[in-house]
């Protein structure tokens, strides 16, 4: 593939990854989202079909992932790639069910909207989702994160080296999710066939207008680290990605 980095028309190794896996096509997928692998890092253009609110827990996904690389954490460095294996994945499901029980819980015993918005918060969900989780929240139940459209998960990957712990897990947006789910899943297995462990720079380029909810925000840039991306052709890089 040949993409316009700095001006010089050069050979890279920029990959789409997760083609296909929640819509017909790579075409269609794109409305969404779709991620790039440029060597070690990996490049996220959100699509059209992105609503403000899963752009903006899109990028607190991305922060999590900067934040590990670049040290505001202990210990600082590049993700490490290490597929999860088959026990872990059977322990990561029994976890997640742990953790939706502690938010439920927390949920069921606040007083209105407002203490479920903050629980919700509290448990790290983003601005827009703690607000639609305490308006949307049955006192008393039935609340499932299949019905609220919700997925726990680790703001760091396993696959990354993200801690297992249920302590650690947020409520994602299901389709956020299982779309970062699957960049990680077939990016580290591309960069484990190309011998490569480590993952030094993951960026967002996530720009307006994005549709409600969160109406107020849709000129809102959600990008992450965009300064740091390829300056590549951003139309021939999509048209040769998605063919």
């Amino acid at each position: 593939m040949s993409t316009d980095f700095g001006g010089r028309n050069q050979s890279t190794d920029l990959e789409l990854l997760a083609c296909d896996y929640f819509l017909d096509s790579c075409e269609k997928m794109a409305l969404f989202a779709q991620a790039f692998l440029a060597g070690q890092t990996f490049v996220i253009e959100c699509g059209t079909e992105m609503t403000c609110c899963q752009r903006e827990q899109a990028q607190q996904k991305v922060n999590a992932y900067r934040q590990e690389i670049s040290g505001a954490d202990e210990p600082a460095g590049p993700l490490q790639v290490a597929p999860a294996g088959a026990s872990e994945e059977i322990r990561l499901s029994s976890l997640q069910r742990t953790a939706w029980n502690r938010l439920e819980r927390d949920m069921d015993n606040a007083k209105n909207k407002e203490e479920r918005t903050q629980v919700a918060k509290q448990h790290g969900a983003s601005d827009c989702l703690a607000e639609q989780l305490a308006e949307d929240w049955k006192k008393g139940g039935p609340n499932t994160a299949t019905t609220h459209g919700v997925q726990m998960d680790h703001p760091v990957d396993i696959k990354f080296g993200g801690a297992v712990d249920p302590a650690g897990f947020v409520p994602l947006d299901s389709e956020v999710n299982n779309f970062f789910g699957q960049m990680v899943g077939h990016g580290g297995r591309r960069l484990d066939k190309g011998g490569i462990t480590e993952v030094t720079n993951v960026i967002l380029l996530c720009t307006p207008p994005c549709k409600p909810p969160k109406k107020k925000d849709r000129d809102k840039d959600y990008s992450a680290g965009a300064s740091e991306a390829p300056p590549t052709s951003p139309a021939d890089r999509v048209v040769q990605s998605m063919r």
